[in-house]
């Protein structure tokens, strides 16, 4: 009896201290949010894609502004059939250089220019989604760490309830009947930490398959997962999204697309081909200048679909635009509410829920020590209390998700936590 009232208080005394705590002491890497970002940002393959997507883009904005080359004309006439071999024979030797007309070079280039910028907000908008997966990836961990702790706490609780139980019933001082309660609470508790600790694992892996890690690594993160950041009002956040990549980037596709429609335009404007070289006499032996200019003659309008498409994506920029910003409004307002609801359930589990199922557990354990209850109330309370301090470590998850959602719509994305007292959470 003394060895599992003193058990009791062990769980009761160290509830506290559990809740916010991490995986025991180990020789498992320990890292925090910000090393971990600082891996993930370095590796991640998309990320690296995108870097290599800007730096194609760049490419073509150099291959937009390079001029033709010129091209070398040999021209030899009157040689052969009615004269005498090459007596007579004149040689034309030329040079001819296309020159392009009204800017369409430099708006070439714009326009290349425009689609490099536009690919650089693809690679912001890419850079805040992995930091929203690093992030909430992280906080999953801290939280499945804290669940393993707390069951392996029970689990040892429950083997000592097991046994003392089974010598009090050997001893004839209880029934059997709260030896199998015992019993059935300690294969609950066995296959509760099983299940926390496949989550652990699971979480784990998804955390080192954003750095290309290996998921069977030993690693641990430290953080403070208890804290709550405050909270923006809802024009504040609706004011922020024209931080947000998807919304930002639409003036560069505005800019984009005119210029790409004045490119158009511009195209119907033929350029000219000059020509420039000497001419040789064989039978005289006499040299002389050449020149002349082409120009094609634009008897057909080659250019009206892509001119028309143009046109017709400057409305669909305009257009789009329109969409985008109400489908962030939406969304921005709905996550609002969501990380609200979020904040108000970890609110009232830690001030309410929580000291209540606390208070009711140490009455149930005074109670049955006093004997004014069965072991089942025991249970009862016991069971309570860890679903209630379960239902709090997963509010703060939960709390951060949301949070990082909300911030990620308005172009931002905690990626490390101030330790201001310099200690270090885990």
């Amino acid at each position: 009896m003394n060895r599992m009232i003193a058990a009791w208080c062990r769980v009761i005394w160290l509830a506290p201290c559990l809740l916010f705590a991490g995986e025991p002491a180990d020789q498992a890497e320990k890292l925090t949010l910000a090393e971990v970002y600082r891996r993930v940002e370095t590796i991640h393959p998309g990320l690296a894609a995108y870097g290599l997507q800007e730096q194609v883009m760049a490419a073509l904005v150099d291959q937009a502004g390079r001029l033709p080359n010129p091209e070398l004309e040999v021209e030899l006439e009157d040689f052969g059939g009615s004269f005498s071999g090459l007596d007579r024979a004149e040689t034309t030797v030329a040079v001819s250089q296309t020159v392009q007309t009204a800017g369409k070079r430099k708006l070439r280039v714009r326009v290349a220019e425009g689609e490099r910028q536009l690919a650089a907000w693809d690679t912001r908008a890419a850079r805040l989604d992995v930091a929203l997966e690093t992030y909430v990836t992280f906080y999953e961990m801290l939280g499945a760490q804290q669940w393993v702790a707390l069951h392996d706490d029970l689990f040892r609780l429950a083997e000592e309830t097991h046994a003392t139980m089974q010598a009090r019933v050997e001893a004839g001082k209880v029934s059997p009947l709260e030896a199998v309660s015992a019993e059935v609470a300690l294969s609950q508790a066995r296959l509760a930490r099983t299940r926390a600790e496949t989550r652990l694992h699971m979480v784990r892996g998804r955390l080192a398959a954003l750095w290309g890690g290996d998921p069977a690594t030993e690693i641990r993160v430290s953080g403070d997962l208890e804290r709550v950041d405050a909270m923006p009002t809802l024009p504040e956040v609706l004011e922020r999204l024209e931080r947000n990549p998807q919304m930002a980037r639409w003036a560069q596709e505005r800019e984009t697309s005119d210029a790409r429609l004045v490119l158009e335009k511009k195209r119907s404007i033929p350029d000219l081909d000059v020509q420039a070289g000497y001419r040789h006499f064989r039978e005289s032996g006499e040299n002389t200048w050449v020149a002349g200019v082409s120009v094609p003659l634009p008897f057909f309008d080659r250019n009206r679909g892509n001119r028309r498409a143009a046109v017709l994506a400057v409305r669909q920029v305009a257009e789009s635009e329109k969409a985008v910003r109400n489908r962030l409004v939406a969304e921005a307002t709905e996550s609002y509410y969501r990380a609200q609801a979020a904040r108000a359930s970890l609110t009232s589990l830690r001030d309410q829920v929580l000291p209540a199922a606390k208070r009711a557990f140490e009455g149930a354990g005074l109670g049955y020590r006093e004997g004014k209850f069965a072991y089942l109330d025991l249970l009862e309370a016991q069971r309570n209390y860890f679903e209630t301090r379960a239902a709090y470590t997963e509010a703060l998850v939960e709390m951060h998700r949301e949070t990082a959602a909300l911030a990620r719509l308005t172009g931002q994305v905690a990626v490390s936590q101030p330790e201001e007292d310099g200690r270090e959470h885990d």
